[in-house]
């Protein structure tokens, strides 16, 4: 009894239901797209950052080298 109910009744809705809002091909690609677009935008993100502290980091350097502390 609970098995056809399930059978006739309640799979064949979830199968619809599955296949409704199941994700297409265009949304899977348009996702892969824009996580490579944040993937290249963080990787940009972050060389910028590592030149700003290697900027960073020479001037400390240039500071000190020309400072009358180690003179």
């Amino acid at each position: 009894m609970i098995y056809t109910t399930f059978v006739e009744i309640i799979f064949p809705f979830l199968l619809i239901i599955g296949v409704l809002y199941s994700p297409r091909e265009e949304s899977i690609n348009q996702r892969e797209q824009e996580t490579v677009d944040i993937d290249q935008q963080e990787a940009d993100n972050k060389s910028q950052d590592l030149s700003q502290g290697y900027l960073y980091s020479f001037e400390i350097l240039y500071m000190a080298a020309n400072s009358s502390y180690f003179l």
